[in-house]
């Protein structure tokens, strides 16, 4: 009996993919607004957020009916064969389908949904988010702990009654794990199976050193320039479970300029430092993962957006605990003699962060004594 891990959780993690009604065109009908990105400041940020909050709310009830009451009236869900799917389906199957899969969800750890980017449109609105999801499943007699993290779109609809989610496309799954073993997204799961270990294996073509620079343009998925950098990821993330600090920083450029969320800005001797740091405290990396999302192609340099994962059991706070923390970043590679070099990170978002099962709060105070911090505190 093929499981229901991949399809039931995998696709309930993404909602499908829900296309809204769209208005007849008639030649009298005004222009559509014009879009523009806006801040976490914005109303409209603020009550989406407030949304996710709803929705993470029922999702831990496992109130399904006031999930249900967050969807836009009319979608379409489209899932792929890989996603356990069959194409379109009307609102009441699609409804229907996720119940059932819900139904296999015996608790929620963690549900959240973090705004990287609101592009607003008027009454529409596309948030690009990361959403992560830790829930305890019910396979066949057995309950299994599944952890999904993906960066996807999400459309929004005003309505008079509030913000109603809508479909949701260009979904890039990052690290999916099963009782802590990582799964490859989209197929059939296999108990015998190794654990996925994605550019594991040395790329057959490579990007040598002596490319010339270019305009920046997008690069193709597991075109040579992918593949170098996703296996240059993986052999980072060996060196760090290993604790390998030689290892880890030949990695580095000689030039390295990262740009943090408070504005600071370090070089490479700065970025060293917190590697090695990270080392000396980390007493064993469960899981370490940089999915790359899109990756520019600039000729001898490179920028990947990577949604980056890492699970620990490290020092924290004066004591052993069990740390999980997830961000996306874009990363510049550049080519030298020596091979591609890290050179540094900018536009990080930090996802949820978990220690010992609760979650931090990132940017205030955090009290160890609380049941773990809320973003966008669940309305009534």
């Amino acid at each position: 009996m093929k499981p229901l891990i991949l399809t039931a959780l995998a696709a309930l993690s993404f909602a499908g993919s829900a296309a809204l009604a769209q208005p007849a065109a008639h030649a009298s009908a005004p222009p559509a607004p014009a879009c523009r990105e806006l801040d976490a400041s914005a109303p409209e940020w603020q009550a989406i957020g407030s949304q996710y909050a709803r929705l993470a709310r029922a999702m831990r009830a496992r109130d399904f009916d006031a999930m249900v009451a967050l969807y836009a009236p009319a979608f379409e869900v489209r899932e792929s064969q890989g996603q356990g799917g069959g194409g379109a389906a009307t609102r009441e199957q699609s409804i229907a389908l996720q119940r059932n899969r819900m139904a296999a969800v015996r608790e929620t750890q963690l549900i959240s949904n973090t705004i990287l980017k609101l592009v607003s449109c008027g009454d529409r609105a596309t948030a690009t988010v990361l959403q992560q999801w830790y829930r305890t499943v019910r396979v066949g007699d057995r309950d299994r702990l599944a952890e999904t993290a993906a960066v996807q779109d999400e459309e929004w609809l005003r309505t008079p009654g509030g913000w109603l989610r809508g479909n949701i496309a260009n979904v890039h799954p990052g690290a999916w794990l099963l009782d802590g073993k990582r799964l490859e997204p989209g197929q059939p799961y296999r108990e015998d199976a190794p654990p996925f270990e994605p550019f594991a294996a040395a790329p057959a073509v490579t990007v040598g050193p002596d490319v010339a620079p270019h305009e920046c343009r997008p690069a193709v998925e597991n075109s040579p320039l992918w593949a170098t950098i996703g296996h240059n990821y993986h052999l980072m993330g060996e060196a760090l479970r290993r604790r390998d600090e030689a290892a880890l920083l030949s990695f580095y450029a000689p030039s390295i300029e990262t740009r943090l969320p408070n504005g600071a800005v370090w070089n490479r001797d700065r970025a060293m430092a917190y590697a090695r740091a990270g080392i000396a405290q980390v007493r064993e990396t469960r899981l370490t993962s940089n999915v790359i999302v899109s990756l520019q192609d600039c000729g001898n340099r490179a920028v990947a957006t990577v949604l980056q994962q890492w699970y620990r059991t490290q020092m924290f706070q004066g004591q052993v605990s069990r740390l999980e923390t997830a961000a996306v970043q874009d990363e510049e590679w550049r080519a030298t003699a020596d091979g591609w070099k890290w050179a540094g990170a900018s536009n990080v978002h930090s996802g949820a962060w978990m220690i010992d099962g609760r979650r931090l709060h990132l940017s205030g105070p955090d009290d160890q004594r609380s049941p773990g911090y809320e973003p966008y505190a669940d309305p009534e």
